[in-house]
């Protein structure tokens, strides 16, 4: 009898610990150097990063503006200068994804700026570009498009 609870509790304990260690969806975020996201990348972005919020007044805002990411082109930017950014802001996704870690907050000035179909074709087909640390009214789409140029270069 003895030897049946022990086998019981070893089977919830394991089972437990082997479903817990598969739900970080983060541990699928960032991984390749794809600059279209995977559905995890996806729903980490839409759920904790451009979350939808409802005012006080009943108004929805939408920080994407209806932008999705599914088969889209994205690249990542911050205007801190660090090691990350090597001194040109662009960040890759895997880099993007450590700094954000482990919940996404901490970063003042994150938003996305979408590229029209013009400025797609000449970011070399990016569609939209995730900043971090970067106050507004400092970004210029221009030069955003400049630097994903001498990057991909």
């Amino acid at each position: 009898m003895r030897s049946k609870i022990i086998l019981i509790f070893l089977i919830a304990t394991f089972s437990h610990h082997m479903c817990n260690a598969q739900l970080n969806l983060l541990d699928s975020c960032g991984i390749d150097s794809n600059p279209i996201l995977n559905q995890y990348e996806i729903t980490i972005l839409d759920s904790l990063f451009f979350l939808s919020y409802e005012t006080k007044k009943h108004v929805k805002i939408d920080s994407k503006n209806g932008f999705e990411f599914k088969g889209k082109k994205i690249a990542f930017y911050s205007c801190t200068k660090n090691s990350n950014t090597k001194g040109n802001g662009v960040l890759s996704k895997r880099d993007f994804f450590s700094l954000c870690r482990p919940n996404f907050k901490g970063h003042a000035g994150r938003g996305i700026i979408t590229f029209t179909e013009i400025e797609k074709i000449d970011s070399k087909g990016f569609d939209a570009v995730i900043i971090i640390d970067c106050p507004y009214d400092r970004i210029k789409k221009r030069n955003l498009i400049m630097q994903l140029i001498k990057v991909s270069d």
